[in-house]
């Protein structure tokens, strides 16, 4: 689990770096489809271009580093395994990239099967496929790049299925000068939240086994599940937010904010209180070693149940 989590973590940072906020850049424009402003199949097919481009360079420029990354970590597994999953960076933008439109487009479906379900989906199938015939590590690096090359190909057929319908080939012509005048902005603004979800473990690659970096990704998968309550239920509360607010009914909205934080909290309570006692129990059931993350468990388990009584 160490080693996947220091692997995935330098390739979904170097897909983000190749990416350069072109995700974000498509949301905004496809936003404003039903004004006819902008090309937008123009656009598209611009997008396409410089993906293509940005992760074939990139990913060449980062396959003649991968020795130093490797011995600068001390983790010669990373020259081998960093390699192969790094195939599926350009199938990984072109999955965001359709992400992007249809959050644009308001397909919210379609954004959240592309962007939550279809990847993690496919990987876990795969990999059980795999390792019921063959245990070798190296399997659960294959199974997730076909997995990722497959959710990529599904999303060129949504989209196609998408564009039937809508008649986007009118309009402004965008420059790719404009669309990076956009989308670098928007990517340095939100690189610095991705960046959070894996320098501790880029850090702790430098300092740490793999084990104990294993040990650690785990407690922070696990005490993730204390937020879902929160995540959850904002999600639909916050059109509700909106609306009473718009409304100025402001005692209204803060009986629904209270209620709903009340909510929150106490759903929250659950896995936090099954991981609090079942700590030992749960860590040692993915490895023994993992026990060592006892109190890692603990802590984090603490500050996320803090979270969920703030709100967000």
């Amino acid at each position: 689990f160490g080693k996947w989590a220091m692997v995935t973590s330098l390739f979904l940072l170097s897909q983000m770096i190749l990416n350069l906020g072109i995700k974000s850049s498509m949301v905004y424009y496809f936003s404003s489809f039903k004004e006819n402003k902008y090309n937008l199949w123009n656009l598209y097919k611009k997008s396409l271009i410089f993906l293509f481009t940005s992760s074939i360079l990139g990913v060449g420029v980062i396959n003649l580093f991968i020795t130093k990354i490797a011995e600068a970590y001390n983790k010669v597994y990373i020259d081998d395994f960093l390699s192969i999953i790094l195939i599926a960076v350009l199938p990984l933008n072109i999955i965001e990239l359709h992400a992007g439109i249809f959050k644009g487009l308001r397909q919210v479906i379609k954004f959240s099967l592309l962007e939550s379900v279809s990847t993690p989906l496919f990987s876990l199938l795969f990999v059980l496929i795999f390792y019921s015939y063959n245990q070798d590590f190296d399997l659960v690096f294959i199974a997730y790049v076909i997995s990722i090359v497959i959710v990529s190909i599904i999303s060129v057929i949504m989209l196609r299925q998408s564009f039937r319908k809508l008649n986007l080939d009118h309009g402004e012509y965008v420059s790719f000068k404009s669309i990076l005048s956009l989308s670098i902005p928007m990517f340095l603004t939100e690189s610095l939240n991705s960046i959070l979800r894996w320098v501790d473990v880029l850090i702790l690659g430098f300092y740490c086994t793999d084990l104990m970096i294993g040990a650690y990704n785990l407690t922070v998968r696990l005490t993730n599940t204390i937020t879902i309550p929160l995540l959850s239920i904002n999600s639909i509360a916050v059109s509700k937010f909106r609306e009473l607010f718009v409304k100025n009914k402001l005692v209204e909205l803060k009986n629904v904010v209270c209620q709903s934080n009340k909510v929150i909290f106490w759903l929250g309570c659950i896995p936090f209180a099954l991981l609090i006692i079942g700590n030992r129990m749960i860590l040692s059931f993915f490895d023994e070693g993992y026990s060592i993350a006892y109190w890692s468990l603990v802590l984090l388990a603490l500050g996320q149940l803090f979270n969920v009584l703030t709100g967000s």
